[in-house]
């Protein structure tokens, strides 16, 4: 999909219309550049997690479970596992999280690099549960870790960027950000 956006986007600059100067833009009623890979993902992410409130079968075909994985040779539970959510309220804030990071981020880096952040973040924070995990019985969902990974590339282009964080009234720059999350897990 993000492809055929890409593509869409080049044809659009190779025409002669007065509108179409900027490569990275697809033209919309309000005029601003569309992070359709990001919106492709809470979309397909809110679809598949639906799906799974509905169908307890799905969700037990789909999520992260070690023994799944380890003893059954079903590695497509460390990807899938990212589309699922335990409610509402799970979805909701990762999706939003997504929202309010992963625009600039795709904008920024481009609709390659911003698939390999979020995706590798899922994988690789699903195979770190795995190995933690592979000898006790564990269950896990949720698209927290692609949604780390998107926050954390954001601080990374933006450190000086204000980001709110309820309920403290002013923005924190993403950099303190940054440290307050690796002291909080050295910590630990």
């Amino acid at each position: 999909m993000c492809f055929v956006y890409n593509r869409l986007v080049q044809m659009s600059t190779n025409s002669n219309l007065p509108h179409c100067k900027n490569p990275h833009t697809l033209i919309l009623s309000m005029n601003e550049p569309i992070a359709l890979c990001n919106a492709l993902i809470i979309g397909l992410t809110c679809l598949v997690s639906w799906l799974g409130f509905k169908s307890r079968a799905l969700e037990e075909k789909y999520i992260f479970e070690p023994e799944a994985i380890l003893a059954w040779k079903e590695y497509f539970r460390l990807l899938s596992s990212g589309f699922l959510h335990a409610g509402w309220w799970h979805l909701l804030v990762n999706m939003l999280s997504l929202y309010l990071f992963g625009r600039q981020v795709e904008l920024s880096f481009g609709a390659g690099h911003f698939l390999l952040i979020y995706f590798g973040a899922i994988i690789g924070g699903n195979v770190l549960s795995l190995y933690v995990h592979r000898q006790h019985e564990y269950r896990a969902y949720g698209a927290s870790g692609g949604v780390c990974g998107i926050i954390f590339a954001y601080i990374l282009l933006f450190p000086g960027a204000g980001i709110y964080q309820f309920p403290i009234p002013f923005a924190i720059p993403a950099g303190c950000m940054q440290l307050a999350s690796s002291g909080s897990r050295s910590s630990e």
